[in-house]
């Protein structure tokens, strides 16, 4: 793949350490999409190393979106998070969707929950006759992207099953999906 630039055209928090960036890729460059794996990587400082990200949206073509947690290492994703247009180059698109199956079980923790939410994005088409369940583990379930969406799927799709962990402190009040 020949390196280009992308350009980040929005970014929004999901939670304190996770935010959500869309980023723009020229006219005519490869196409990406949702569950493959991008590499991004500073056209302007080469001490940084390049992260990968699991595409976790493609609104339409030309643009994909990708979770990227703050790591406090001084890494790209730290840089990212302090100011969102670095000038990054896109090296490298890995990987594909996970390969659809009657029946998928998939163990997440922390923003490791992209590869399943890919899923989850593309359950109307890709997915929409296996029955996932998804075993999730979080400290803390405000430090857990994407809840709002896993919980509306576990209740709205009946062959979505989620089983959430958390794993820091009791909890007041265990649900049938939901123990510590």
């Amino acid at each position: 793949m020949n390196t280009v630039q992308v350009r980040c055209i929005d970014a929004y928090p999901k939670t304190e350490t996770v935010t959500l960036y869309k980023f723009s890729l020229q006219p005519n460059d490869q196409d990406i999409s949702i569950g493959q794996h991008v590499t991004l990587a500073a056209c302007d400082d080469i001490q940084l190393k390049p992260g990968t990200y699991t595409v976790v949206d493609k609104p339409n073509d030309g643009i994909f979106v990708v979770a990227i947690k703050k790591t406090g290492r001084n890494s790209l994703a730290d840089v990212l998070h302090q100011r969102k247009n670095v000038p990054l180059h896109l090296t490298g698109v890995s990987g594909s969707s996970i390969p659809p199956s009657p029946k998928l079980l998939l163990l997440c923790g922390g923003v490791g929950i992209t590869p399943a939410i890919a899923v989850l994005c593309q359950r109307s088409t890709l997915y929409r006759c296996c029955d996932i369940h998804l075993v999730v583990s979080a400290e803390k379930l405000t430090d857990l992207p994407f809840l709002a969406e896993l919980l509306d799927s576990h209740f709205s799709e009946c062959k979505v099953t989620l089983t959430l962990f958390r794993t820091r402190s009791a909890l007041n009040k265990p649900a049938d999906f939901l123990s510590h």
